[in-house]
């Protein structure tokens, strides 16, 4: 289903933040139904029972409103569809946060491509210093190599909405001695599956309510 098809429904979304250049992107232009967006810290992908301990009080918080919530993570700790289960709350489909733009087909075949692919996005590299260099302690040279001895390549998915980063860019294949490929990647295949599963909540919203129509 398609996103421009979807009637708007009210839809809470609680985002990594590497989504919000994508979420900012598509809202501008009118693509995504109706709803308010909640980003989370990238950076607490580094301490996963904090991730997981921020997500369920931001979710428990939102639940106040009686909105529909919709996670935008990967599988980014073990158990988070049981999480979500639990906390009565939707999951975009997806392994990976890159994988969510890349779609699955096309993430796999790089990384089949080339065992040792890291990706990066605007996010990581506006933010590598605090993400990556200071909490691995990478200007240590041999915990860099430790860290990084089994990565071919860096992998830099161009987004339409991406500033232009080339230096930073430039700068951290150097840091890390790994060739750099720069890919494009368009919205479509998130918007896709953000239609899919508002339009999950779009059937169940409207259920009790053709039936209350059908007894009038």
């Amino acid at each position: 289903m398609e996103t421009a098809s979807l009637r708007p429904v009210c839809v809470q979304l609680v985002a990594c933040s590497v989504f919000q250049p994508a979420l900012e992107y598509l809202s501008r232009r009118g693509r995504l139904p109706k709803a308010t967006i909640t980003y989370m810290p990238s950076h607490l992908h580094l301490r996963v029972d904090e991730l997981q301990r921020q997500l369920a009080e931001t979710v428990e918080g939102l639940k106040r409103k009686s909105q529909s919530i919709v996670l935008l993570y990967g599988t980014c700790f073990p158990d988070i569809d049981r999480f979500c289960t639990s906390l009565g709350i939707y999951r975009l489909r997806g392994e990976h946060c890159f994988e969510m733009m890349l779609g699955s087909e096309r993430y796999r075949a790089l990384l089949e491509e080339a065992a040792g692919t890291y990706f990066l996005d605007q996010n990581l590299v506006r933010n590598f210093h605090s993400c990556c260099v200071e909490p691995l302690e990478l200007e240590d040279s041999e915990l860099r190599r430790l860290y990084f001895h089994h990565y071919k390549r860096l992998v830099y998915l161009h987004q339409p909405a991406d500033a232009d980063l080339a230096d930073e860019i430039a700068a951290i294949g150097d840091f890390l001695e790994l060739p750099v490929q720069k890919i494009p990647v368009g919205y479509e295949i998130l918007e896709r599956r953000l239609g899919e599963v508002i339009g999950k909540i779009v059937s169940e919203q409207e259920g009790p309510h053709d039936q209350e129509e059908t007894q009038h």
